[in-house]
């Protein structure tokens, strides 16, 4: 290549740094070569124009989507798994402390739900703390138990207010402390607050597209 382009200033250097010597592209360039020596011999790259997707770009958005959706399904597979194992946990507890109660384990979460708080059955429902497809029946059986008092509300006749009975404080200061239980066993594991809140906020997310997607569809 050297003895062809003869004449032509600065390419005996280009040729060489064609076989890896870097050293004499570099001077080359100190020498004041009008062009670099890798477009004096005609082997510059192209650029990518603006509008073009580099090649790849559809395949790896095609496996991250399939990523994603891998990762979603497992994800509401642990969810469902740490529900029954919650609900289980405090089935054993109640079984444990209370052997006589009538109050299953969902209930057991829905009365630590509605806390001190005089809340109605609607109010119930929007905050998601009871959702099981029968909630009144839930709601009569829990005052039949006496676990429940069912108060209307003075200024209107048709809104009654729910709140606990000594019953059912006891139910919730159980299930209070089962919570605080994990407590030191999050801090074994290595679990922080923020990996908590991270999840919840992903986990809202999540809720408020399905949401939406119940009352208004796609």
């Amino acid at each position: 290549m050297i003895q062809t382009l003869a004449g032509v200033p600065g390419v005996a250097r280009a040729s060489h740094y064609l076989v890896g010597d870097k050293v004499n592209f570099i001077n080359s360039v100190d020498l004041g070569l009008t062009s670099p020596p890798l477009q004096a011999i005609g082997m510059a790259t192209n650029p990518i124009p603006e509008n073009q997707q580099p090649e790849g770009s559809e395949e790896d958005q095609k496996v991250e989507k399939t990523l994603l959706k891998s990762h979603f399904v497992r994800a509401l597979g642990q969810l469902e798994r740490l529900h029954r194992c919650l609900l289980e946990l405090i089935k054993l507890e109640l079984e444990r402390q209370i052997s006589d109660t009538e109050v299953t384990s969902a209930q057991a979460v829905f009365l630590y739900n509605i806390g001190d708080g005089k809340l109605s059955a609607t109010e119930l429902r929007i905050r998601g703390y009871y959702t099981g497809s029968n909630l009144s029946y839930t709601i009569a059986k829990l005052v039949e138990a006496g676990y429940l008092n069912y108060e209307r509300s003075p200024q209107d006749k048709r809104v009654v207010r729910l709140s606990l009975t000594e019953k059912g404080q006891a139910i919730r200061a159980m299930v209070a402390t089962i919570y605080e239980d994990h407590v030191p066993v999050l801090e074994e594991k290595g679990v922080t607050a923020e990996d908590l809140e991270r999840l919840v906020s992903a986990l809202k997310r999540l809720e408020h597209y399905w949401a939406e997607h119940i009352r208004y569809g796609f």
